[in-house]
């Protein structure tokens, strides 16, 4: 993550002012400077006009000094990073309790009281472990920065599933700067969040009511993340491993992919399909799919639908673990714009970007 020193901490140091703890503080920015992960930048052209004499002032330890020269030195190459993500964190010592413009505000005294560590991996929490490493492969695949010297840093951790909500509670509570990402489980447009969801988002809010500031959530927009991966490139997943046995359900949501009512994908259950119970809470969107592509339902259950158990599969899917091992195949993901799944695919993209962004080490003079 970007970590800007607020502007009113360099001109508090410019103007000689006595910040209590504030050694600790540029020990922390010292130890951003020279770790792997995240990074810091003046939050503004002011360290240009201010920082020399900060430099230059022998009051300040060789810590802060040398914090500030850094700044200095490195702002111009550094500052145009700020427009290459969504949201960063300004440190700072006003005490700010709210987001504004996607910027994160944290207060020096914030950061003291909560035991923020700056300089360690973001923590990074969905259902599964995997799931983490799948949102990164998307994310590596749209962002062009990667290649160019920056680095995505995060420390994954396993939610289980419907216990998500605690474990991001138990990493925020723990001063870790936590986001979390998980499924919607909305298997038609106007259906409300699963379980998981509902637990993730009651847990940030709880949090939220409680002050705490140094935490996301995001829940997905499509049902599950198998749904960001689109028919054509499972096909051809499959294909180079050999793989037909899904092909003929793969072809049935190809002929969806292709016309224009794409949007379908989104919220199907490609893993284990769609079951009667689901079906009756939205007959009128099931019957517009079955009309216009009968071959994904089991024709023969769907028309008798009255006496199937609720729990009985109506739609096909694929299976369980379709994702497993899609991340280690290189030039599956089609990153174009113009396929229907690239906005919500960019935007976890760019939310897993401006939590792990960071870059090497630094040697400070």
């Amino acid at each position: 993550m970007i970590f800007c020193l607020g502007d009113d901490i360099l001109e508090s140091l410019y103007n000689s002012q006595n910040i209590p703890n504030i050694e600790d503080l540029f020990q922390q920015f010292f130890n951003i400077i020279t770790s792997d992960y995240n990074i810091l930048i003046a939050q503004s052209n002011l360290i240009i006009s201010l920082g020399r004499n900060i430099i230059s002032n022998e009051k300040y330890s060789d810590t802060i000094r040398r914090v500030i020269r850094y700044c200095y030195s490195s702002f111009t190459s550094n500052y145009q990073l700020l427009d290459k993500v969504q949201s960063y964190s300004v440190i700072t010592l006003q005490n700010i309790q709210n987001m504004d413009d996607n910027i994160y505000y944290l207060c020096k005294n914030y950061i003291e009281n909560k035991n923020i560590k700056l300089n360690e991996k973001i923590s990074f929490v969905s259902e599964n472990s995997d799931d983490c490493l799948f949102y990164k492969y998307i994310c590596e695949n749209y962002t062009q920065l990667l290649k160019q010297g920056i680095s995505l840093e995060l420390r994954d951790y396993h939610g289980g599933g419907a216990s998500i909500g605690k474990e991001f509670e138990r990493l925020v509570k723990n001063g870790e700067i936590t986001l979390a990402i998980c499924d919607s489980d909305k298997f038609y447009p106007n259906s409300n969040f699963g379980q998981t969801a509902i637990n993730l988002k009651d847990s940030f809010d709880n949090l939220h009511r409680l002050g705490n500031l140094h935490m996301c959530h995001y829940i997905l927009e499509v049902a599950e993340k198998e749904n960001l991966i689109m028919p054509s490139e499972y096909i051809k997943f499959y294909e180079i491993q050999n793989d037909n046995k899904f092909q003929a359900e793969l072809q049935h949501f190809l002929e969806i992919e292709n016309s224009d009512f794409n949007n379908f994908l989104t919220f199907l259950d490609l893993k284990g399909g769609i079951n009667k119970k689901i079906i009756i809470q939205n007959e009128e969107y099931f019957i517009t799919i079955y009309e216009k592509f009968p071959h994904i339902f089991y024709s023969c259950k769907y028309e008798c639908l009255d006496s199937e158990d609720e729990n009985s599969t109506i739609i096909h899917g694929i299976e369980r673990k379709c994702l497993s091992g899609i991340i280690d195949c290189n030039s599956i993901i089609n990153i174009s714009s113009n396929v229907y799944i690239y906005s919500f695919r960019k935007k976890i993209a760019d939310l897993v970007f401006c939590f792990g962004i960071s870059q090497q080490k630094q040697i400070l003079i």
